[in-house]
């Protein structure tokens, strides 16, 4: 028998390992083991750039979100952001990030004052992982006069 554990988060575990041997006997042994990860496969939240419009039918609010390689800083193209709207307006949505790493969302047009908060709930991208404690920024708010 050859046991294993896999750890999905990076962190300082203890292992302990028992064994029992024919008679009942038993004996332990414990190591630190220290989990990292390959920052080359995780994604996060590098920024949320929030502008408000004011036209003739109202207002409108845009988020620009940008996702990045945490290992490299490189744009990521094709990660999907999940994200919701509350304030003035509240709603989801989920779009794919452009080939500059970028996606922007717009809430429908209202004509009250006030603050509108836009947060990112999620990233997923095929062969990475989306770790939000490693985002920069994961909510952002803008008052709308």
């Amino acid at each position: 028998m050859s046991p294993s554990k896999t750890y999905s988060v990076a962190g300082t575990y203890t292992v302990t390992l028992t064994v029992t041997d024919s008679n009942g006997a038993k004996n332990s042994a414990s190591v630190i083991v220290n989990v990292t990860i390959d920052a080359t496969t995780v994604i996060r939240v590098e920024s949320i750039t929030m502008t408000y419009q004011t036209g003739a039918t109202g207002k409108t609010v845009k988020a620009v979100v940008k996702v990045t390689n945490l290992g490299t800083g490189a744009a990521v193209y094709g990660a999907s952001v999940s994200q919701s709207w509350s304030g003035l307006v509240s709603g989801s949505a989920t779009a794919k990030t452009d080939k500059t790493g970028k996606v922007t969302f717009t809430t429908t047009r209202f004509k009250t004052s006030g603050t509108e908060t836009f947060t990112v709930t999620g990233l997923s991208l095929s062969g990475k992982t989306y770790m939000a404690s490693a985002n920069k920024v994961t909510s952002q708010s803008l008052y709308v006069p």
